[in-house]
């Protein structure tokens, strides 16, 4: 899958806020094992004419668009996709990098595996404790209240 990213880069700022998504997919891909992962692979990216291209693992869809078709129909079904998102944040924890933007659209399925995708908006919170975007319908709670003590911590119970 190719993602184009709808902001053009404009100057040096722009293009490093652009450029996280890549960095924390590169960084998050060089610890893939098969059948373990559970982030979207990263391929590449390049820049064309201000535009940014994204090459990413094809999936068969979202969990949005599961939800809508016809959910996730048994128990087994909804341990699996809790376990395997909860394996993906905690990856992403353990590299003190936080999503920002967790929500069905961005779950992506292949075959009988759950992926988190679209960085766009994470954050390595070594770099920076500023945090003010992601939707807010699905925004942690300590967000709100703007707590950022704890974001990359998440029980090991996987």
């Amino acid at each position: 899958a190719i993602k184009v990213s709808k902001r053009k880069i404009k100057g040096s700022g722009s293009r490093s806020n652009m450029l996280r998504e890549v960095y924390a997919l590169a960084a998050l891909s060089d610890q893939a094992t098969e059948g373990t992962f559970h982030i979207v692979r990263y391929y590449q990216a390049w820049v064309e004419e201000s535009t940014l291209y994204i090459q990413t693992e094809l999936c068969d869809g979202n969990l949005r668009q599961i939800m809508e078709k016809n959910g996730l129909s048994t128990d087994s079904c909804r341990f699996s996709f809790l376990r395997q998102i909860l394996l993906a944040l905690a990856l992403l924890h353990d590299n003190s990098i936080v999503h920002l933007d967790i929500k069905p659209e961005n779950i992506f399925i292949k075959g009988d595996q759950y992926k988190l995708g679209d960085f766009g908006l994470a954050k390595n919170v070594t770099q920076t404790q500023f945090i003010e975007e992601g939707d807010s319908r699905y925004m942690a709670e300590e967000l709100l209240l703007e707590d950022h003590s704890n974001l990359t911590k998440v029980r090991k119970f996987c």
